[in-house]
């Protein structure tokens, strides 16, 4: 029986289609060192084939929201600053640590904890940095329009 019921419910879900990206536009990881100093590597989705080999699709259709999804290993006072200006950026704790935005005045500290999410608005400029004792993971992923 209750086979039966999940059956229905997922009969009645599947009916439902959205628009979703499947995988990030791009995806990477950067270790920071204390002088600024960053070591990156990053992939890219590439465009992907139909099965006669017709013709290529994109993984993201035009007009919709792109992801970049970076994580950044952050040494002992090593700084965190935007790779690109004007975008939305969410900033998820991989690990516990500290971090202060040099970019407010006065300096805003922030406590990191793995799962946490920060948004920082296109608006907001920020220069964050490790202040703990221990390296700090964070995983940044920026929103394109």
């Amino acid at each position: 029986m209750k086979y039966a019921v999940a059956l229905w419910f997922l009969g009645l879900c599947g009916s439902l289609v959205a628009t979703a990206q499947v995988l990030p536009t791009s995806s990477g990881s950067c270790g920071v060192a204390p002088s600024g100093l960053m070591s990156c590597e990053w992939l890219s989705a590439a465009p992907l084939k139909k099965a006669d080999g017709s013709k290529s699709i994109q993984t993201v259709p035009s007009g919709h929201a792109e992801l970049f999804v970076t994580r950044f290993n952050l040494s002992p006072g090593a700084p965190l600053t935007p790779l690109v200006e004007g975008q939305d950026v969410l900033i998820v704790g991989m690990d516990d640590g500290e971090l202060i935005n040099e970019a407010k005045s006065p300096s805003a500290r922030i406590n990191v904890r793995n799962g946490s999410v920060f948004l920082m608005p296109q608006e907001e400029h920020y220069l964050l940095r490790n202040i703990g004792k221990q390296d700090v993971d964070v995983l940044v992923v920026h929103i394109r329009r």
